[in-house]
């Protein structure tokens, strides 16, 4: 099971096909997402990647996700979010994700 993305819903737009039907689309923005912290089944008890979105200024945040965010060595973030993986999907502390993230033809969950 691979890790999921966060993004920002800009808003819809549509599409026409060769057939000149429009085909409804959501618009997302993926920014500055980068991978956080590894929980392994050796330490945690699971595997899970946890990933932070978009960033914030260090003001804005506490003392505590500060220290956090200093131990990975990334910007602090606006929002974190863990995503349980298989063992071979396990990604770097470090790693930026993006659009490359996701095959081509490929089905997504949105939530």
């Amino acid at each position: 099971m691979r890790c999921g993305l966060v993004a920002r819903k800009l808003g819809m737009s549509r599409l026409f096909n060769d057939n000149g039907d429009h085909v409804p689309v959501t618009v997302l923005k993926i920014e500055d997402l980068e991978v956080l912290s590894i929980k392994s089944v050796d330490k945690d008890g699971y595997n899970a990647v946890q990933l932070g979105f978009s960033n914030k200024k260090p003001k804005n945040i506490s003392k505590p996700l500060r220290g956090f965010f200093a131990k990975s060595k990334s910007e602090p973030k606006e929002k974190v979010v863990e995503f349980r993986v298989s063992e071979d999907a396990i990604l770097n502390i470090g790693d930026k994700l993006g659009v490359n993230h996701f095959v081509a033809g490929q089905k997504i969950d949105a939530v």
